[in-house]
């Protein structure tokens, strides 16, 4: 298991705003992303979860691996790990 670091999260969420193409900045942002990621994948990432990772809520929350996991999945990539082996080329 790959240990979590900040730069793999900052490039991660770039990736997610490129892949939908739109900038996750406001709380309509959110709920729009949250639900744009369960219907492709089937998976439930709660819009506060995305404000906690994006810095729009400044709780000092860590993110699951599971969270990373999903996006990671959402982008194409098989999880996590995965991902940041394979950079940015997760994209579908």
């Amino acid at each position: 298991m790959r240990t979590i670091i900040p730069s793999d999260i900052e490039r991660l969420r770039e990736a997610v705003e490129t892949y939908v193409g739109r900038h996750l900045q406001s709380p309509t942002d959110f709920n729009w992303c949250s639900l744009r990621i369960a219907e492709q994948i089937g998976e439930r990432i709660s819009p506060t979860t995305l404000k906690r990772l994006w810095g729009y809520l400044n709780e000092g929350h860590a993110p699951r691996l599971s969270t990373l996991s999903s996006l990671a999945r959402f982008l194409g990539a098989q999880d996590w790990d995965a991902w940041c082996a394979g950079g940015d080329s997760g994209f579908i």
